[in-house]
């Protein structure tokens, strides 16, 4: 074994180095190099986390300027700074979120071990972090409180039974029919919940707040001059209720059948899904259980737009030589287009301006739809019982897809996508981030006023709000 020995240098003797005095010396050249390198890189990670919160902070203002000249933030990032536009550059990314009222942006270093800043309208001086909307959708509960009854109240003070059709307002608030307790109630976008129709009881009474009756309402929408439309599903009836006066009256239908007609001479089978066209100034409903697509004009004379009474089937086709098999939510784009939530052929259906149906996503290709929970395009997609749909400015459909216990996402090339719920399709009750949150048997969706997504959480008896989707 090799021993290594030092020595004590003679008097007077004045060159060489000792083993041990070369050690030492190559230790201390290592520690000054380190602590030179390391100087010199925190300089530069302060120069870039610097030039980062600067880059953010700039963004923020130039916003803020744009917001000040026209009154609403710019919609996408080449609009910021009159055109010129946030650039991603060699240092810096952003992500860019923008709506008239709010914004947030985030600026990301391309250099390791920089930490992310993001600006917003709330926050003009950066913040360490990431916009929330760089999280994924966020599911909050917005009303009920999960104990099937019924109860006026603030948010999850009011109680709710079996919310089922949902829809939103020009004026902010939303309306639903709490399907259970066989009413139909207005919710604010504070989640304030009054009864504005119905009473204790089921029945078929027309007449104010307090005096009218329901049987199982299931589909509401907005008309015209202050009035809402609300398909009494166990009566058969299409209602109308004055806004002003609360006073509830029959539009059309009697009792079960299948015969269009005017006013009560028509007859309806389990109507569930209804719509205001305001194009053609009529009411689009969905008979359920005679598989068709039926319009009724606002003095009441009920036609079919599409489909046949014949046992249910998926078949494209223009009005009556296209088949559904028991269709239930409605949706209408700025265009004219109808979309259907075919529920039991799983699919989501179009129906254009001039009454030709096509499969917008899911079913599949065989006469009777498959179900199934795949993310894919067109017909590919899998859906579960879907029951609504609402549509945004953008084309974007979402989807209550209520078997598989998902809010889903179409975009207008027929994308499929989920926004919120389980990854299982566990049906629960959980709020929290897209697959965190969870749901029992979605059957209401809207879009409020305030660009949030609302959903009506039948088996939870609540009203749920999804942001950042």
């Amino acid at each position: 074994m090799l021993n290594l020995k030092t020595h004590t240098r003679a008097t007077g003797n004045k060159t060489g180095f000792t083993i041990v005095e070369l050690l030492i010396v190559v230790v201390v050249i290592a520690i000054l190099a380190s602590i030179t390198i390391v100087s010199y890189n925190g300089i530069i990670n302060r120069a870039h986390q610097s030039k980062l919160i600067s880059d953010v902070a700039s963004a923020g203002m130039l916003m803020s300027v744009d917001q000040s000249s026209s009154g609403i933030y710019p919609a996408t990032r080449t609009a910021v700074n009159n055109g010129k536009g946030i650039n991603d550059d060699a240092d810096i990314t952003y992500t860019f979120h923008s709506a008239p009222t709010t914004f947030c942006i985030t600026g990301i270093s391309t250099h390791p071990g920089i930490k992310n800043y993001y600006v917003s309208n709330k926050n003009l001086s950066p913040l360490e972090g990431t916009c929330p909307e760089d999280l994924g959708a966020q599911v909050a509960t917005f009303a009920g409180s999960g104990v099937a009854n019924w109860a006026d109240g603030q948010g999850t003070a009011a109680v709710l039974m079996s919310p089922a059709g949902l829809v939103g307002s020009p004026t902010g608030d939303l309306y639903f029919t709490d399907s259970a307790s066989s009413r139909v109630r207005k919710v604010t976008t504070s989640g304030a919940v009054t009864t504005i129709a119905g009473g204790a009881g089921s029945g078929t009474a027309d007449g104010a707040y307090g005096v009218s009756r329901f049987f199982r309402p299931q589909g509401v929408t907005v008309g015209p001059t202050n009035q809402i439309f609300v398909t009494d599903t166990d009566n058969h009836r299409i209602r109308s209720v004055n806004l002003s006066t609360t006073q509830t009256s029959i539009l059309a239908g009697t009792t079960q059948g299948d015969q269009e007609g005017a006013g009560t001479a028509a007859k309806f089978n389990i109507p569930i899904g209804i719509v205001y066209d305001p194009i053609r100034n009529m009411v689009i409903v969905a008979d359920s259980q005679s598989h068709r697509i039926r319009q009724v004009s606002l003095s009441g004379d009920m036609t079919t737009l599409s489909g046949q009474q014949a046992t249910g089937g998926l078949q494209n086709g223009t009005g009556t030589a296209a088949r559904f098999n028991y269709p239930r939510g409605l949706a209408i784009d700025s265009t004219g287009t109808i979309y259907v939530a075919d529920s039991l052929n799983h699919a989501i259906r179009k129906i254009s301006p001039t009454g030709v149906v096509s499969t917008f996503a899911g079913g599949g290709t065989s006469t009777l739809g498959v179900a199934g929970s795949a993310e894919d395009v067109g017909t590919n997609a899998r859906f579960r019982n879907p029951t609504a749909v609402t549509v945004d400015s953008a084309g974007n459909v979402y989807v209550a897809d209520t078997g598989n216990n998902r809010i889903r996402k179409i975009t207008p090339d027929g994308t499929t996508s989920r926004v919120a719920g389980s990854l299982t399709d566990a049906a629960g009750y959980a709020d929290g981030k897209d697959t965190d949150a969870l749901f029992s048997a979605p059957s209401g969706i809207a879009i409020g006023s305030d660009g949030r997504l609302y959903v009506a959480d039948t088996a939870n008896n609540r009203l749920r709000v999804i942001t950042n989707f």
